[in-house]
C-alpha cells in the first residue's frame, strides 16, 4: 500500500513537472513577443462583434433591397412615366420586423393602386404574420429567465438599431399569450 502511494505521488509530481515546463515555455514566447515590441490583440472578441454586426446590417439591407425591388415590380421603375401603371409609390412608413427576440424598426416602402388603396408586398406579408416573438418568449421564461432579465438574454444588437418588445409588460402579454396557445392547442388534440 505504500509502494502505492509513493508511486502515485511521483506521477503527481511528474505531471506537474510537465505542466511547469509547458506554462514556462508559454510564458516564454509572450514574455518574448512583449520584449521585441509586440501588442497582444484581443481579435477574437472583436471579430464576433464585427461579424455579429456586419450579419445583422445586412439582413437589414437585404430587407429593404427586397422591399423596395417588390414595390418597383408593382409600381415600375421610379421617375419613368407609364401610361399603363396600376400602382404608385406611396413613400415609407415606420414597422417593425422580429429580430432575435425583440422588435426592430425599419422602413417599409409603400405602394397604392390606382384606385387609392393600400397593396401589400408579398414579402412584408409572409415577415409580418409569422410572429416568434411569442415562442421565444415562452421559452425564456420556461428556462427560468425572469421579465426584468429577458433584454439581457438576448444577443445584443448594433446601437443605430432602434428596439422595441423587451419591456418586463411586453414580455410578460407575450408569455401568457403563448402559455394560452399551448393550452388551447392541448385541450384539441
Amino acid at each position: 500500500m505504500a509502494a502505492d502511494l509513493a508511486r502515485s505521488k511521483d506521477r503527481v509530481a511528474i505531471r506537474r513537472k510537465a505542466a511547469l515546463r509547458k506554462i514556462g515555455k508559454k510564458r516564454g514566447k509572450e514574455q518574448s513577443a512583449k520584449a521585441k515590441g509586440q501588442l497582444q490583440f484581443p481579435f477574437r472578441g472583436l471579430a464576433r462583434a464585427a461579424l455579429w454586426d456586419s450579419v445583422v446590417l445586412s439582413g437589414f439591407g437585404f430587407i429593404q433591397e427586397e422591399l423596395e425591388a417588390e414595390r418597383t415590380g408593382l409600381c415600375g421603375e421610379r421617375y419613368r412615366h407609364q401610361a399603363d401603371r396600376q400602382a404608385v409609390r406611396g413613400g415609407h412608413v415606420r414597422s417593425f420586423v422580429v429580430l432575435g427576440g425583440r422588435r426592430v424598426e425599419i422602413q417599409r416602402p409603400r405602394a397604392r393602386g390606382s384606385n387609392g388603396r393600400e397593396l401589400s408586398l408579398p414579402s412584408w406579408q409572409a415577415w409580418s404574420t409569422r410572429d416568434p416573438l411569442d415562442e421565444r418568449a415562452f421559452e425564456q421564461m420556461v428556462v427560468g429567465v425572469s421579465t426584468r432579465r429577458y433584454a439581457r438574454s438576448l444577443e445584443p444588437l448594433p446601437e443605430e438599431i432602434a428596439v422595441r418588445g423587451i419591456s418586463k409588460s411586453a414580455v410578460s402579454e407575450r408569455f401568457v399569450i403563448g402559455t394560452e396557445r399551448r393550452l388551447a392547442d392541448r385541450h384539441r388534440g
